[in-house]
């Protein structure tokens, strides 16, 4: 999973490689970090000069605790490492794959799976608007366009001509 680019002022955070795939994890503080070590059963991280402070833990990240968090990960599932860090009080998460979220129980309860037709795979299920209002109907149901369905269309909206947009046709430009 790629991470962003490095954060300089706290850390560790990013995405961090478990048994079954990975997990989120942020550290923004020096008690987050206290939480972190006695959650992984490495209290003397505390005390250990590589991680004394949040720019210190930040730029000891990638050589020194991704190391050492993910040998602690690797017989964990992303779930049972999510427990364990929420239970601690540490901002955590998975790392959801397109499998997962089409089989989420909370996704599927709050009615955010829909299946909408594809003109050329036929019905596919994707991830609904997850804003709901009282009065507007918050369902997904026309087909996914094609790549450029709606290119001459927008062009003739912006002023070009029925003339221009047959040349850039002709040219395959469009």
């Amino acid at each position: 999973v790629p991470v962003r680019g490095p954060e300089k002022l706290y850390g560790p955070r990013g995405s961090f490689k478990a048994k079954n795939g990975y997990v989120v994890l942020n550290v923004p503080s020096d008690y987050m970090w206290e939480r972190l070590a006695t959650a992984i059963g490495q209290e003397e991280l505390i005390n250990d000069e590589r991680f004394k402070d949040g720019i210190s833990r930040a730029a000891n990240t990638e050589k020194h605790f991704r190391p050492l968090i993910e040998k602690w990960l690797s017989d964990k599932t992303k779930e049972e490492a999510v427990q364990i860090f929420l239970q601690n009080g540490l901002p955590a998460g998975e790392v959801q794959t397109a499998e997962d979220i089409a089989s989420c129980p909370h996704l599927k309860e709050r009615q955010l799976l829909v299946e909408v037709e594809h003109q050329v795979t036929g019905k596919k299920q994707l991830v609904g608007s997850p804003l709901f209002y009282s009065e507007v109907p918050a369902r997904t149901t026309a087909r996914v366009p094609e790549l450029g369905e709606h290119t001459g269309e927008i062009l003739k909206k912006l002023g070009r001509s029925e003339q221009e947009i047959e040349a850039l046709k002709e040219n395959k430009v469009i």
